[in-house]
């Protein structure tokens, strides 16, 4: 019997050997931009796909706080101005972060688990974006 490996990433970014099969089992679709954006002077990014929604990318002249090196390059690409970047999840984003500014944070209609305890102390408006 031949074997499959099952790539759990969307493509293009799935890279495939001679024999293997992708097949995708994430869809991003953008939401509508919400009615009213709260003022804010910073983002942070918690996902790669986050700085390529359409009104997201409106919001480019805000500084953008990243978790990880991957966010990071998807915001830098999308024109944003990268203020910080984590090692990777919000737990370890939060030490690096100002305490003394107002943040958006759009991302996905269901947040992990432990991005909202995580950010207890900071002044931060969840989005939904996609």
């Amino acid at each position: 019997m031949k074997q499959a490996l099952i790539s759990t990433q969307t493509m293009p970014q799935a890279v495939l050997l001679p024999g293997q099969l992708a097949a995708p089992m994430l869809v991003i679709e953008d939401l509508s931009a919400p009615d009213i954006i709260p003022d804010a002077d910073a983002l942070i990014f918690t996902s790669r796909y986050a700085p390529g929604i359409d009104w997201v990318h409106n919001l480019r002249d805000l500084p953008c706080w990243c978790v990880g090196e991957t966010t990071a390059h998807a915001a830098d690409a999308a024109g944003f101005t990268i203020a910080g970047v984590g090692e990777g999840g919000v737990q370890n984003l939060v030490p690096i972060l100002p305490g003394d500014h107002r943040y958006l944070l759009p991302g996905a209609v269901k947040i992990h688990p432990a991005t909202k305890p995580a950010l207890i102390g900071h002044d931060v408006r969840f989005l939904p974006a996609y």
